[in-house]
Formats: structure tokens, C-alpha cells, sequence
């Protein structure tokens, strides 16, 4: 396993457990080496950050130096966000990469779980990256280089297969539309307000379609009328009640349904939904 490194930062020093080559390259001048020891030497905009930065750092390599490796992992972590991306941070940033690469395979060595050696991988394959741009090829530098690559063969090895993840659905939006025609027809009270409304609409339909008939037809037996005939009058009484009947329905069920279509949407507005892309989804109230 390849020895931890810790460069800039006052990260000059191996963290206890390293045994082989450690990756410590020398500032790229004497002032990028000055604000590494002391982070006042920074420029005003990155010597604060520096300064937690060093102070997370020292954090974390106490945690590494007492075995708590997923915390140096958590703790380094913090320390490389606060980090900008000049050439000086850029090279803290890669120590870090490194560093917390040797945390995850130490975790390793206590649970067995294989995340970190995937994880560690992926921080080394980037760290690589980094310190091939910022380092020109020495003779001292493509070893450490080569170490680097060896340690990631041997963590290839032991990764095992690449866990298999379910494909993510891309959300859809669901219309509006359908949103308000699943509450009018699942909400225990938005759906009874609108069934009862829509009957009201429903059956006063039918009875002015009835009543209307009926007086058609009293219309059309009219000229045969003979005072004294109560079967005509009855018709046209009966139909003008249905007739009347019905459009107080509709009249009352009309505003109902509105109510409780309104209501709906008001809901609707209030709780944006997203659902996968066959029609399905869970409204919240």
C-alpha cells in the first residue's frame, strides 16, 4: 500500500502509518512554500481558508494517527472543500486527494467494506490526474507515479464487480389536469361534493329532458283541447314540474361541482407533484 502523503499546508510529514514512497513536492517557489508554513504569508484572499484548512488538517491526521479513518475521511474532506483552485491550494487540494485515498483503504483494513476501495480508486485516479499537471517528469516523480499506479492495480483487484445500480427515471411533470381528476375522484371529501354535484347536474338534466318531452307533446294535442278535458292539463302539469324540478337541480348542483373543481386546483397549485413516466403518482395533502 502506498505510504500517505501530506505536502503545503505544513503537510510535510507522513501520517504515521506510510511505509513507501511519499508524494512531498516542494512548492513551486519560495513564497508558495512560505504560506504553506505560515497561511498569514497567503494572499489576503485565500490565507483564511488556508488557516481552517490547516486546522481542519490537523484535525483529521489526529483521527488517522488514532484509527478513526472514516472520520479523517469526513474530516479531510471538510478541509479540500475550503480550498480555491490557484496553483498553491490546487497542490494542498491533490495532497488531500491522496491523502484521504489511504484513509479509505486503512477503513478498509477494519470493515471490509468494499466502497472504499472503489472510493479510493477514484481518489487516486484523480489525484494522478492533478499531479501530472501540475509537476513536470522527474526521474523521482515518474517513480512516485509508478507506485501510485501499482497500489491502483492492486485495488483493482480487490474492488470485485461494480455494484449494479437501478437506471433513474427521469421525472415527468404531471399535468394538472390529471392531478385535479385524481383528487375529484380519491379525496374522501372532494370526490363526495363533486359525485353529489354531478348528480344533481346529472338528474336535473334528465328530468328537464323528461318534462320537456312532455310538454312537447301536451303542445302538439293543444288544438284538440276541450274545456273540461283534465288529461291535457295534467300532461302540461307534469312536464312544467319536471321541467322546474330539474333546473333547480342543475342550479344546485352546478355551483357545487365548481366548489369542489376549484378546491382542486387550489390544491394542486399548492403541492407540485412529479411522478415516472407512466401515470402514477402520490398527492399530498
Amino acid at each position: 500500500m502506498v505510504g500517505l502523503v501530506a505536502a503545503g499546508l505544513s503537510l510535510c510529514t507522513a501520517l504515521g502509518p506510510a511505509s513507501v514512497h511519499a508524494a512531498q513536492e516542494p512548492s513551486p517557489s519560495a513564497t508558495a512554500e512560505s504560506a504553506a508554513r505560515d497561511p498569514a504569508a497567503a494572499s489576503p484572499d485565500t490565507a483564511s481558508d488556508l488557516s481552517a484548512a490547516q486546522a481542519i488538517y490537523a484535525e483529521g491526521r489526529a483521527q488517522f494517527e488514532t484509527f478513526d479513518y472514516r472520520g479523517a475521511i469526513d474530516t479531510w474532506t471538510r478541509a479540500y472543500g475550503l480550498l480555491g483552485d490557484t496553483r498553491h491550494e490546487r497542490e494542498i487540494k491533490a495532497v488531500l486527494l491522496y491523502n484521504i485515498a489511504m484513509a479509505h483503504q486503512h477503513a478498509y483494513g477494519q470493515d471490509q467494506d468494499r466502497t472504499h476501495v472503489r472510493q479510493s480508486i477514484a481518489l487516486l485516479e484523480k489525484y494522478l490526474d492533478e499531479y501530472k499537471h501540475l509537476y513536470e517528469a522527474t526521474d523521482e516523480r515518474r517513480q512516485h507515479v509508478a507506485e501510485v499506479e501499482t497500489n491502483l492495480a492492486e485495488l483493482r483487484g480487490q474492488a470485485g464487480p461494480a455494484p449494479v445500480y437501478a437506471r433513474p427515471v427521469a421525472p415527468v411533470v404531471v399535468p394538472a389536469k390529471v392531478r385535479v381528476r385524481a383528487l375529484l375522484r380519491e379525496d374522501p371529501e372532494l370526490s363526495v361534493r363533486y359525485r353529489r354535484g354531478k348528480s344533481l347536474v346529472t338528474g336535473g338534466a334528465v328530468l328537464v329532458a323528461v318534462g320537456g318531452s312532455i310538454l312537447i307533446t301536451t303542445l302538439q294535442f293543444l288544438p284538440g283541447y276541450r274545456e273540461g278535458d283534465v288529461a291535457l292539463p295534467a300532461m302540461a302539469a307534469i312536464g312544467g314540474t319536471a321541467v322546474a324540478a330539474g333546473a333547480a337541480m342543475i342550479g344546485t348542483g352546478i355551483p357545487i361541482k365548481k366548489r369542489a373543481v376549484r378546491d382542486a386546483r387550489a390544491r394542486v397549485a399548492f403541492t407540485p407533484q412529479f411522478g415516472p413516466t407512466r401515470v402514477g403518482f402520490h398527492l399530498r395533502f
